[in-house]
């Protein structure tokens, strides 16, 4: 829906709350794509249920890459989920030395959004640092 732009609140409600009831089998790109989808359609989502896929995909951090920390870190700040745990997670995991390389300049730019809609300006310093350390 959200690569077209079509708006269906009704089907993106079911959609997530089918997506809640499978999270268990997600890959991260499956958290990143979902969340990506809701952001990008402007919806909230039923109640709760966003943030608890959100919860769940910070439980699996480890095995994102940093497209994907950086797609599911903007469609947090997107949504207005400042709270969320999975983006302090995210700012941690792609500031490593074996993930930040790998940080695209437009996953950088999702990433520095992030930190300022969601109150972290603090942290975008240190991923900046940690892509000058990278190179």
């Amino acid at each position: 829906f959200c690569k077209v732009g079509f708006i269906h609140k009704a089907a993106m409600d079911t959609l997530a709350r089918e997506c809640y009831n499978q999270r268990q089998k997600f890959d991260p790109i499956h958290f990143s794509n979902l969340l990506y989808s809701f952001a990008t359609l402007r919806l909230p989502g039923p109640p709760g249920i966003l943030s608890s896929i959100a919860e769940s995909a910070a439980e699996h951090v480890h095995r994102f890459d940093a497209g994907n920390l950086a797609i599911a870190s903007w469609a947090l700040a997107m949504l207005g989920m400042k709270e969320q745990h999975l983006l302090d997670l995210a700012i941690d995991r792609v500031c490593l030395p074996q993930v930040c390389p790998n940080l695209g300049s437009r996953a950088l730019s999702m990433m520095a959004l992030a930190c300022f809609r969601t109150g972290r300006p603090h942290r975008l310093d240190e991923l900046l640092n940690a892509t000058r350390l990278v190179g």
